[in-house]
């Protein structure tokens, strides 16, 4: 996609910029213009404190966090994120407790919770990990950042690599409340 228009520029080196986070937005602008100069396209001014302003209004919001973990005979675990707040659930016997608002991560909190899921490579984990136990654990995770960064995925009883590296994430995210230890033992 070739950007058109000043805006869509901003919209192009803002979305390279939030996937890579290796180099500064500054440097995702530039690198994008220099591009389009070598192909010959006009290129719409931007100043840098433009770009600064854009990077300190950037939120590390996903755009939909829903986690849930629990079973019949055990703890019950849920996370969700709405309208900007972030609700938490605990209970017994699978059910699911009573939502109690959580102080809101900062970005820096957001932001390592994101490369963590990147570290554990969330996004290329399989849609559905079963087994032949009917009893259990199961867990749903729904995590949409953009139409690149999204996971969707369903377990009872079996877990990818790294699920003990994604509950710690989400125990950080909730100030250190109890998550899904019980998944621990099994991975």
């Amino acid at each position: 996609m070739i950007p058109e228009n000043k805006e869509e520029l901003i919209n192009l080196s803002v979305k390279a910029w939030l996937n890579v986070k290796k180099i500064s937005l500054s440097d995702a602008f530039n690198m994008l213009m220099w591009m389009m100069e070598e192909e010959g396209i006009d290129v719409p001014y931007i100043s840098e404190s433009e770009i600064l302003e854009l990077e300190t209004n950037i939120s590390y919001l996903p755009m939909k966090l829903e986690i849930y973990i629990g079973g019949v005979s055990s703890k019950t675990f849920t996370l969700e994120l709405i309208d900007k707040k972030l609700f938490y659930s605990q209970s017994d016997g699978g059910y699911i407790g009573e939502k109690k608002s959580l102080p809101i991560p900062d970005d820096q909190q957001w932001n390592n919770f994101r490369a963590t899921l990147d570290k554990v490579n969330i996004w290329g984990w399989q849609d559905t990990y079963d087994s032949d136990i009917l009893d259990g654990l199961q867990w749903e995770i729904k995590i949409i950042f953009d139409s690149t960064k999204k996971i969707i995925s369903y377990g009872s009883n079996s877990y990818p690599e790294q699920f003990q590296s994604f509950i710690t994430a989400v125990r950080q995210l909730t100030g250190g409340l109890a998550f899904g230890e019980q998944a621990l033992k099994y991975e």
